[in-house]
């Protein structure tokens, strides 16, 4: 029980620090701007400011704070004025131009930062005439709100046309990581780009990857786990033919051999279907499963086979011997138990896979698992689902790793020591 519990403990801190990192990367500067690299390069002010908002960097988000218009007949495109964040101040000029004026923030209500813009378009060469208004009941509203909703974009102001300034008040990074990790504990992964719930669209996408992963991770383990105990045991004529098979598929491209095998199985011998996801769904998953079978086992199989040949001299076989036990039960009594704490740390590695599958696979399947979810969020630089898929990665591999360390000592006593 203590050592369960210490392993528990260990992997609750790795959880809490991974969480801690992921969110340095994906929710502060570090890497750059989330907001911006999740809005796009052409996004608009407005889009960038609420993409913050979405985000928990801005709170009491007001799309509309501060309303924009350059009087007069809409003209050509030089008379437009820009508007930045520097420093955080308001930067008024004229579009390219190198002047401008300046008009501070900080505590300022938006009303009176409204008149301060009026006045410094008055003051430019040549003046122009900009009429400025705060949303009502947001007149009052410090005016560093607008510095934490633009910072990073920049407002054209075209003659004629209304404009916009967003406002939200700025969240302190400690307090958003409190937030996040209290919303995450809860079950709470927020909304994608979409506005769909990224923690329902990760059940709903792992289920189906995980229903052709788990038998397929299965049977490929059993086959490779099979395979090699019997090469590495027996040697000979059986060692050689399926070091040298495994040997060849392995050095044949993974997608080459799936394109291949995915023709053979469902165009020449029509064995299997391949159609869009749909009911019945259950013979649409025997194609992944196949695939996988065909293809995976061989690296684990040479790996298998080489921790079999390592092992099998050992002294306590050779004693089993003197004393008349077959090989078989040599084999399967004496020689896998003392292998399977090797193996379970092994297959630990590979559980995430087992809950996102295969990109490539769902791809040539067609199958709308994880993988595509996750790869077309990473495209979008959409926040909310790297985050939850890292997540979801992390802690599968940090249960698999409790639960490979727990199963390994089970089987074998020596390393249920405490000073292990």
């Amino acid at each position: 029980m203590s050592r369960f519990l210490r392993r528990l403990g260990e992997t609750v801190a790795a959880a809490l620090g991974a969480f801690l990192l992921l969110f340095l990367l994906l929710e502060t500067p570090v890497l750059g701007d989330p907001a911006l690299r999740e809005a796009g390069a052409h996004a608009g002010a407005g889009e960038v400011a609420a993409a913050r908002a979405r985000l928990g960097a801005l709170e009491d988000f007001h799309r509309r704070a501060l309303t924009l218009r350059l009087a007069g007949a809409p003209a050509r495109q030089e008379q437009r004025l820009e508007l930045r964040v520097r420093d955080g101040a308001l930067h008024l000029a004229a579009e390219g131009a190198a002047g401008g004026r300046t008009v501070a923030l900080g505590e300022r209500p938006l009303a009176e930062v409204a008149a301060a813009l009026a006045d410094a378009a008055l003051a430019l060469d040549p003046p122009r005439l900009l009429e400025a208004r705060a949303a009502a009941g947001l007149e009052t509203a410090p005016a560093d709100g607008l510095a934490a909703a633009l910072d990073g974009s920049v407002l054209l102001l075209p003659t004629g046309l209304e404009r916009s300034l967003p406002w939200g008040r700025p969240v302190a990074a400690p307090r958003r990581f409190l937030h996040r990790l209290g919303a995450v504990l809860s079950g709470d992964l927020g909304t994608d780009r979409d506005g769909r719930p990224v923690a329902r669209e990760l059940l709903r996408r792992g289920a189906v990857s995980l229903a052709y992963a788990l038998p397929a991770f299965v049977l490929a383990t059993l086959v490779a786990l099979g395979l090699g105990l019997a090469a590495g045991w027996r040697g000979g004529r059986l060692d050689a033919t399926l070091a040298a098979l495994s040997l060849a598929l392995l050095s044949v491209s993974a997608v080459s051999a799936l394109l291949v095998w995915r023709r053979l199985l469902t165009v020449e011998l029509g064995l299997l279907p391949l159609r869009p996801w749909g009911p019945p769904r259950l013979p649409l998953l025997l194609l992944p499963i196949a695939l996988w079978v065909l293809v995976a086992p061989w690296g684990d199989l040479r790996l298998y086979r080489a921790l079999v040949r390592d092992r099998r001299g050992a002294p306590h076989l050779r004693a089993g011997r003197a004393r008349g036990l077959s090989e078989r039960r040599l084999a399967l009594a004496h020689l896998l138990p003392g292998l399977l704490p090797t193996v379970f740390a092994h297959l630990a590695h590979l559980v995430p896979f087992l809950v996102f599958g295969s990109l490539l696979l769902e791809r040539l399947c067609d199958l709308p698992g994880l993988g595509e979810y996750l790869v077309d969020g990473l495209a979008r630089s959409d926040v909310r689902v790297l985050e939850g898929g890292t997540l979801l990665a992390a802690t599968l591999f940090l249960l698999a790793q409790l639960a490979a360390d727990l199963g390994a000592a089970l089987v074998d006593p020596r390393l249920r020591s405490p000073a292990r």
